[in-house]
């Protein structure tokens, strides 16, 4: 009888660019560009083509890209030799090679505290008064058009 623990990983492909936020609990690979802050209560892996515009917030993290902005890796975080870092970096482990390239200052701290990943995700959601707000904006109703079959988004059925 095993148990297994469940692994969810979010892919985001080489062919997507996302400009916004990221919040996961799980695993994050990214190969595509991301432009925005990403939080993550597992591992992220930033692919060798892949570029973030943003701070990361992770568990732990592998950097085979680029990144631009700020890193903390609660546990730990492996720079692989074609990693580009512009940002500072604090985490408790550091692995790396030594053709990475780092613009930056780097803090290794073993007492660092955990992610609070649930706190920090409900800092970030909208509260009923703005959605409320958003809903009454007349300029907002104007310039959009409601869906009334959700079908209708993907033209007439799901891809």
């Amino acid at each position: 009888m095993s148990t297994s623990k469940e692994v969810f990983v979010t892919i985001f492909s080489k062919t997507l660019r996302l400009v916004g936020d990221i919040v996961t609990k799980g695993d994050l690979r990214i190969e595509g560009k991301i432009d925005g802050s990403i939080l993550c209560g597992g591992k992220v892996v930033i692919d060798k083509d892949a570029e973030v515009h943003g701070p990361v917030h992770a568990d732990s993290v592998e950097l085979l890209g680029s990144c631009n902005g700020e890193i903390f890796a609660h546990q730990g975080i492996t720079l692989a030799k074609t990693a580009k870092l512009k940002g500072n970096l604090t985490t408790r482990n550091l692995s790396i090679d030594n053709e990475a390239i780092i613009e930056g200052t780097i803090q290794i701290n073993k007492n660092l505290p955990g992610l609070d990943y649930e706190g920090v995700r409900n800092k970030r959601k909208v509260g009923e008064k703005n959605i409320a707000k958003l809903s009454l904006n007349t300029h907002w109703k104007k310039n959009t058009q409601s869906v009334e079959n959700e079908e209708n988004i993907y033209g007439e059925g799901w891809i």
